[in-house]
């Protein structure tokens, strides 16, 4: 789940605005609560981490006849308190340094003057570091991997200064990767099984809006739920 914080300011050149309307430029920050849990084949639960992340981007908005469009960058970083177990089940307290990236693009085709129908794309890589202990070595990892999916979005104006704006995506994906690196071996790229995810959004909005030229900012409160399939076995 995230909290975010967003500043935007519209700008565009004449010609531009001729078809389109002006492009907002914005940033964003604000805190994640990340929840990482692991099975094995058989159910049962290998790990659990969570901790907060720090989060931060730049997003590039706009509006074109019958056509809305996003394009973010963001990025996460933080540490997560890890409970796990062993290579021979034993338990085991450490904590995991966590790099996140990600890029996406978005299109709303309206439907009607509040609801919206969406669909994006995303790729995402994540750096997962587990920390040494005095009786165990950790190891790192990098997953790389793309996703697509449909939603819907409602908005409304709440006043004549506040709106408020709903959504729901969801898809997944398949093909990513996750290059290990195990202590004293050199790292091994092992593919990843089939993904899905669901990420329901919700944002207070002020200032000017997306169709005039100025400041405006969002509050936004972000649930996104994800699930990666194991892939062969290696």
């Amino acid at each position: 789940s995230r909290l975010l914080v967003y500043a935007t300011c519209a700008c565009a050149a004449p010609q531009v605005q001729a078809f389109c309307k002006a492009p907002s430029i914005g940033a964003f920050a604000g805190a994640e609560h990340s929840l990482w849990k692991e099975w094995n084949a058989s159910g049962q639960r290998l790990v659990r981490e969570q901790g907060y992340l720090l989060r931060s981007g730049l997003q590039l908005s706009g509006q074109c006849p019958n056509l809305d469009w996003q394009i973010q960058w963001s990025q996460s970083q933080g540490d997560r308190n890890y409970d796990g177990l062993t290579n021979r089940y034993s338990a085991l307290h450490t904590h995991s340094d966590i790099r996140a990236q990600g890029l996406g693009a978005q299109l709303w085709l309206p439907v009607t003057s509040t609801w919206a129908l969406g669909a994006e794309v995303n790729w995402r890589q994540i750096q997962r570091d587990i920390s040494d202990t005095t009786e165990v070595l950790g190891f790192g990892e990098r997953f790389r991997y793309a996703q697509a999916g449909l939603g819907v979005r409602y908005q409304t104006p709440l006043t004549s200064d506040l709106r408020l704006l709903g959504s729901l995506m969801a898809g997944g994906g398949s093909g990513g990767s996750n290059r290990v690196t195990l202590p004293g071996f050199a790292s091994q790229k092992l593919p990843l099984g089939n993904q899905r995810y669901a990420t329901l959004g919700l944002e207070l909005s002020g200032g000017q809006l997306p169709t005039q030229s100025g400041l405006s900012w969002k509050l936004a409160l972000q649930y996104r739920l994800e699930e990666n399939q194991a892939g062969e076995v290696r």
